[in-house]
């Protein structure tokens, strides 16, 4: 199941909701309406107090990122696939990844597997985008023949900009360097006091305060001890 499916995550449009925008002309009954781009943004509407001695309510909209285009490295872990689609005569398909994002593509049509409906790929892709201009990663699934073409099995597409401003941490990857045991194991992308920094920025706190051996934060002290 995709994250953005995932119940208490938001469809991880928690920064920016994604509206369709559609082309501006009749169609006919029926027809699908077509989609010439996206619009991403927030609209937050609340009453202004009649007395205007009263305070206007707090701003919505602070801590916004950069709006500059960031370049990112995006790794594609391919585990495997259940319950496909039989494609061929026999009931099976011989499945391989298709992996489009932006102008660039990977083909592993050379490393299908055969005759199976639940492949087991264990692969990593990787690929370099510019967000937002290249936002939707396409994963595809499709069906090796030899002799006629190639037949789609199925796909998805996954928004790598809302997951990138998104504050439920969808990015993944690991540190150059990072500990296995002991006080400093650690394996996220950031390190403990860069999240409990971003989380201060979110919800308006004071930054913690470091002294030796021990943290003070939101009133309260932390020592290695209480690890």
């Amino acid at each position: 199941m995709p994250l953005e499916k995932i119940e208490g995550f938001e469809r991880l449009s928690d920064f920016c909701q994604t509206f369709k925008l559609y082309r501006g002309r009749n169609q006919d009954e029926g027809e699908d309406p077509s989609i010439v781009g996206e619009f991403k943004g927030m609209f937050k509407i609340y009453p202004l107090p009649e007395d205007p001695s009263i305070s206007a309510p707090p701003l919505q909209f602070r801590q916004l990122p950069s709006n500059s285009i960031e370049e990112c490295l995006v790794r594609v872990y391919v585990i495997q696939a259940t319950g496909l689609q039989p494609k061929d005569a026999n009931g099976k398909c011989d499945p391989y990844v298709k992996i489009t994002l932006g102008n660039k593509s990977i083909n592993d049509h050379d490393n299908y597997l055969p005759c199976t409906l639940d492949p087991v790929f264990g692969k990593l892709f990787e690929l370099s985008c510019s967000l937002p201009i290249e936002k939707d990663l396409r994963i595809q699934l499709y069906d090796y023949d030899m002799v006629t073409k190639d037949e789609k099995i199925g796909e998805t597409v996954i928004d790598l900009e809302n997951r990138f401003l998104s504050r439920y941490g969808a990015c993944c990857g690991l540190p150059q360097s990072y500990c296995l045991s002991g006080v400093n194991r650690w394996r996220d992308q950031l390190k403990p006091s860069q999240l409990l920094v971003r989380l201060c920025e979110r919800r308006f706190y004071r930054r913690p305060v470091y002294k030796q051996d021990r943290v003070f934060f939101r009133g309260h002290q932390y020592t290695a001890a209480d690890l």
